[in-house]
């Protein structure tokens, strides 16, 4: 019973997760609709004037002159309906999964940080694509294809037995005997289909970070190595969807075989009447196109139950990355960010899964209108001071404080508009220039040029462009240019706080030299705080304030 109720609440939180996200999108569902309920109709009409006109043609004295092209009309008009109705669909699921994607990307970008470094590629792009198509086209044939299937449903019955009762009771054992098959394969298809995309996604991970490690692999001669173990994967992988589609396959050769035989039964079942006088041959005709529309209907139904269990696990994989967003905009009352004098750790402790605890019972105060240099060996934890500050991580234990507010407390876009993380592996879009450094922030064009001379970019501009739609990633930037781009695109927000974390790594010394200026003369002309996080020797001169981490 619990078990039960639990496969309910799944089936009803993502009915309404899937309905809260139809805003905008809604007003193609009408016209989906109707257009699918003419379509119904039209099938209707073209089994009951067939009927008719076969009738008519074996009675010489009925005309069947108006017959024969109103069908032929029917038939027209059913294929012009359905291009329609088959684009609007389209158009309506392109759409509804691009406002998924859309929502689950924004969760992705907001999650814990710590878990969002630990995933693959594979696992964002089965959630991002194939779980989130999933997701899309179940609940589109759940709230669309079920009403339309169900007065199908109906309206078939009806005619069937005005019809022939004999042949409509039989239908429905037919119906009977297929919903017990459908129920003996559910749960093993469910189980064998789960195995097999987990199988899956592990060989795709395994695979990805694989070609991550291509330096490790090659030089440790682990090539063939690789290939051996992702051969027995490959092949573990394929024994699986062997065993699916066999078991699939079964399945749907039962039902085939149950369906010919009742197509037989029914044609004895048809001419026994026919010579009995009960039904006539445009009846049984008008019976096997509407039996058609009926199975159509059934299997509908059938589809939904099979499909339903291998929809939840989407949702559960789904959810399992979009439950992990942490922004602060859930809270109670945030506060808006305002910075006059330092920021505060007071006992802060941090450790990482591995057990590694970096900081213990940690004290620092950095005062504002300042630029501090964070020192330290590999491991020391200036890369985790910086992401504490930027509010990347949590500490376990203790507080960080901005003025008299606690750093958690301070609202996301709030905090986000006054604070600003720079790394050692800065981040260029498939872009030009201009567009890398403003992209969303708010500016004047007198405030770019200066942001430009100031970071010694006007040269790297006349080589590429500054609109060049080329982009970034084709490369030809030197490390050093790629830093200053990205030193600019930070410069340009004015941060109140901004976070370097080894901004001259992989630079060559002339470059480091044009970093360091462009960071002095930021700081004299906007009273930011700066905290660098570095050991390169070449920054000891950015600033007076050093703190030593290897002394905390």
């Amino acid at each position: 019973m619990k078990k039960q109720m639990n496969k309910k609440n799944r089936l009803r939180e993502y009915i309404i997760f899937m309905n809260s996200n139809m805003v905008n999108i809604k007003k193609y569902l009408p016209y989906i609709v109707i257009l699918s309920l003419i379509l119904s109709i039209i099938s209707f009409f073209i089994a009951v004037i067939s009927k008719n006109m076969i009738d008519y043609l074996l009675h010489i004295d009925k005309d069947v002159n108006i017959l024969i092209p109103t069908v032929i009309s029917l038939y027209v008009l059913s294929a012009i309906i359905s291009y329609g109705y088959t684009i609007l669909h389209s158009i309506f699921y392109d759409k509804y999964k691009i406002k998924i994607q859309k929502v689950f990307y924004k969760s992705l970008l907001t999650a814990d940080y710590v878990f969002f470094i630990s995933l693959g590629n594979s696992d964002i792009y089965y959630r991002m694509f194939t779980d989130i198509s999933t997701m899309v086209q179940y609940y589109i044939r759940l709230i669309v294809n079920i009403p339309i299937k169900f007065l199908v449903l109906m309206g078939t019955t009806i005619i069937l037995v005005l019809w022939s009762p004999i042949i409509c009771v039989l239908f429905y054992i037919l119906v009977l005997v297929q919903m017990i098959l459908v129920f003996i394969f559910k749960n093993k298809i469910k189980k064998n289909y789960k195995v097999l995309k987990e199988k899956e996604e592990a060989l795709i991970q395994d695979i990805s970070e694989n070609c991550q490690r291509i330096d490790i692999i090659r030089s440790l001669n682990l090539v063939n190595y690789c290939t051996e173990d992702a051969e027995n994967s490959f092949e573990k992988y394929y024994q699986q969807d062997i065993k699916l589609t066999s078991i699939s396959k079964l399945h749907n050769i039962l039902l085939s075989l149950i369906s010919q035989l009742w197509n037989v039964v029914i044609l004895i079942v048809g001419v026994q009447q026919i010579f009995t006088g009960n039904l006539s041959i445009g009846t049984l005709m008008g019976i096997s196109i509407l039996a058609t529309y009926l199975s159509s209907a059934i299997n509908e139904f059938f589809n939904i139950a099979i499909n339903y269990q291998s929809t939840i696990v989407c949702y559960d994989r789904f959810c399992e990355y979009y439950n992990r967003s942490t922004s602060t905009a859930a809270l109670n009352n945030p506060s808006t960010f305002s910075f006059n004098k330092y920021i505060d750790f007071k006992k802060i402790t941090y450790s990482y899964s591995n057990g590694k605890t970096v900081f213990y019972n940690f004290n620092l105060r950095l005062n504002k209108d300042s630029i501090y240099l964070i020192k330290g060996s590999n491991g020391s934890g200036k890369t985790t001071l910086s992401r504490l500050i930027a509010r990347f991580i949590t500490p376990q234990t203790g507080d960080i404080y901005i003025d008299d507010k606690l750093l958690s407390s301070i609202s996301e876009n709030s905090f986000r508009k006054n604070v600003i993380y720079v790394n050692s592996f800065p981040m260029l879009l498939n872009k030009s220039i201009y567009e890398n450094i403003v992209l969303n922030a708010k500016y004047s064009e007198s405030e770019f040029d200066n942001i430009i001379e100031l970071c010694k970019l006007q040269n790297v501009i006349n080589k590429h462009g500054k609109y060049s739609p080329k982009g970034l990633r084709a490369g030809g930037l030197s490390q050093g240019e790629v830093q200053k781009i990205s030193l600019a695109r930070a410069f340009i927000r004015k941060p109140q706080i901004l976070i370097l974390d080894e901004p001259t790594a992989h630079v060559d010394y002339e470059s480091a030299i044009d970093l360091i200026d462009a960071i002095k003369n930021f700081q004299t002309n906007n009273h930011s705080l700066i905290i660098i996080c570095s050991h390169d020797i070449r920054l000891n001169s950015v600033s007076n304030n050093i703190v030593d981490l290897a002394k905390k």
